[in-house]
């Protein structure tokens, strides 16, 4: 299993469906930081191969999308957040 950042503008167009569409395609396996920004976990071993089958790719209504595979990770932010992200690491 493996790690993505999913991260775009806070007040961007479709953040809401682009949620949905995550929570559908990956259930119990999203954790939301913020308006705009996700980790999932996911069975994909690229960044690439994980953005297509959440569909965020040419043409779909989430320009302006950055999905970045988690390989390490450090910061300052709820333990909630730590323990999810260590559960599935």
């Amino acid at each position: 299993m493996s790690l993505f950042l999913i991260t775009r503008e806070p007040e961007a167009l479709n953040n809401e469906a682009l949620s949905a569409v995550l929570q559908r395609k990956f259930p119990s396996e999203v954790y939301r930081l913020g308006k705009g920004q996700w980790i999932v976990a996911a069975p994909y071993d690229s960044a690439q191969k994980f953005s297509l089958e959440a569909g965020i790719g040419a043409g779909k209504p989430y320009t302006g999308t950055l999905v970045v595979q988690i390989q390490s990770y450090y910061g300052l932010h709820d333990q909630k957040v730590w323990d999810w992200i260590k559960a599935r690491f």
